[in-house]
């Protein structure tokens, strides 16, 4: 059965008031700015998910907020695991969803949003800049043909769109230049 999983790092958050709880960073204007272009280009360039999973952080829920504004009424669960979760975490987590569910989003934090990207899209197969440093706002949408979920992490995925908040504009950048 074909899959699909969307992978994104929360967006910018600020450092301005040290004594917050990590849990509790909002985003900051950097982010707040990239929310709008993010949100945009998984609409053009991506599936509609089934599902999204998120981290209940403040930067990861104003995330999905951006996200919604342009996808409004998807189905979200909020996983306290994805907080601060391995990667083991989060396959074991995806292996719980059920099949019917074809398109995952998951909305989370690194280190572990890119060492799953790395386990299911592994690194020697793409020489891309996202692989080296999966920045905040980052999207990796990933295709599996004949998976289950049951079998996340054996299976290798096919990227189907990688993008940042940088080379999204760049790219609007570019089209405006051109006559």
């Amino acid at each position: 059965m074909t899959k699909t999983i969307t992978l994104i790092r929360h967006l910018k958050s600020s450092w301005d008031s040290p004594s917050l709880d990590d849990r509790d960073r909002p985003l900051n204007s950097r982010g707040k700015a990239a929310g709008p272009i993010i949100s945009a280009a998984l609409l053009q360039r991506c599936p509609r998910p089934d599902l999204v999973l998120c981290s209940p952080a403040q930067r990861t829920h104003a995330t999905l907020g951006y996200i919604l504004r342009e996808m409004p009424d998807l189905n979200v669960r909020f996983e306290d695991s994805i907080y601060d979760a391995t990667i083991g975490d989060l396959t074991k987590l995806i292996a719980t969803l059920d099949e019917s569910c074809q398109h995952l989003m998951l909305i989370g934090h690194n280190p572990a949003v890119l060492d799953l990207l790395w386990c299911l899209c592994p690194p020697e197969d793409t020489n891309l800049p996202i692989y080296r440093k999966f920045p905040t706002g980052a999207v990796a949408c990933l295709k599996f043909s004949d998976m289950l979920w049951q079998d996340i992490g054996k299976a290798k995925g096919k990227p189907h769109a990688l993008f940042t908040p940088k080379s999204v504009s760049k790219e609007k950048e570019a089209d405006d230049l051109e006559p």
